[in-house]
């Protein structure tokens, strides 16, 4: 193996089905990794790893080659140093594998640095800007009780998707799953399921909302064109912003982003989250609190 073609090896090192390295992983922990996750990783490897380096053999590849590549990927592309880091992850991964199993004498990875990547702040409302959402008239009461759930409770829009009238309990709601628009249903980010306390009025308002489910799949958040699947991702953005354009919000329309813009201020949906945490830091514990917004660690 250590002969073969390394864009064959990470093709397969990423491939849900037929990895050895994956099944190694499910098998010491039935939710150590994610079928999307692996997905994009095979993605990336084809995409951006494979054009350059995938027709080598393992055993040719040096520190050296790897670090030309990386550094010619960052020069080229124009992708975010967090996504070129991811990439670069992507295949330090499978090189720290071949050299475990003695299939490569050495990982040529293994010293490979990563770029300093900043995260992109996500923009948060002011107290006013939710006073109007909140009393806003909203045209789908779906978009507004998603907004609602973001807001009050921290829930990730695909944990929005994903909930279902079996987890809307007499004062809480139980989060666990997430929705992935390629695989379904499955585990909530961090792989732990949670309870999040919900007032009373929107736990009916819920309630409600899936009972007139008109394909009885159990979704709260249903579509009407289909019982497939519930609401897509993009609808239930584009409500949000419709509702921040109503309150004086704009989306950019031209090539140069304003200031005072739904992009300039970097508001988007998942923003509600980080605002619904900075809301209750010191009103809860830290430890309660994440608990509640489903952080791993305090650092988040």
């Amino acid at each position: 193996i250590g002969d073969r073609k390394a864009g064959e090896y990470f093709a397969e090192f990423w491939d849900w089905d037929t990895s050895p390295y994956i099944k190694g992983r499910l098998a010491r922990k039935s939710d150590a990794i994610g079928r999307s996750y692996c997905r994009t990783c095979k993605s990336w490897v084809i995409r951006y790893f494979n054009p350059t380096l995938g027709e080598l053999k393992l055993s040719q590849i040096t520190t050296g080659k790897l670090e030309s590549w990386f550094m010619g990927l960052k020069d080229k592309s124009g992708l975010h140093a967090q996504t070129l880091n991811n990439i670069l992850q992507s295949v330090a991964i499978g090189f720290k594998e071949a050299y475990r199993l003695g299939v490569i004498p050495r990982n040529p990875a293994a010293s490979i640095r990563p770029l300093g990547a900043k995260t992109a702040e996500k923009g948060i409302l002011e107290t006013k800007e939710v006073q109007a959402l909140l009393a806003l008239d909203w045209p789908d009461e779906r978009g507004r009780l998603a907004f609602t759930l973001a807001l009050m409770a921290g829930l990730r829009l695909g944990e929005i998707q994903a909930l279902r009238k079996e987890d809307i309990m007499d004062d809480h709601l139980f989060i666990s799953h997430s929705w992935d628009k390629m695989y379904g249903l499955k585990s909530p980010k961090g792989k732990r399921s949670r309870i999040v306390p919900v007032p009373e009025s929107v736990l009916a308002e819920l309630r409600d909302l899936a009972g007139r489910n008109p394909w009885l799949n159990g979704f709260v958040f249903w579509d009407e064109k289909t019982g497939e699947r519930p609401l897509v991702t993009r609808r239930i953005e584009n409500w949000y912003y419709d509702a921040l354009e109503r309150i004086g919000i704009p989306g950019d329309t031209g090539e140069k982003t304003s200031p005072k813009s739904r992009q300039g201020r970097a508001l988007y949906f998942h923003g509600l989250r980080h605002l619904c945490n900075s809301l209750l830091r010191g009103v809860l514990p830290d430890d309660k609190l994440r608990a509640v917004i489903g952080h791993a660690d305090i650092s988040m």
